[in-house]
């Protein structure tokens, strides 16, 4: 069994960290025409949809 070593990410392993959304995203610029530069503000999805919640959840259960 080969040892998990680290090291600089290589060309090869890029891939990797691209994500359904991201594609989808890069070929809706494309289909529009908007190619520019773009930038996206990365968080996970589940943990904002799930702080949301638990905020809500909160607020409904103060005392009045």
């Amino acid at each position: 069994m080969a040892a998990f070593v680290s090291g600089p990410l290589v060309t090869r392993d890029a891939a990797l960290f691209t994500d359904l959304y991201e594609l989808t995203m890069a070929a809706s610029y494309f289909r529009e025409g908007t190619c520019a530069h773009r930038t996206a503000i990365p968080f996970d999805r589940a943990g904002a949809w799930s702080t949301s919640r638990a905020r809500s959840k909160l607020r409904s259960r103060r005392p009045r």
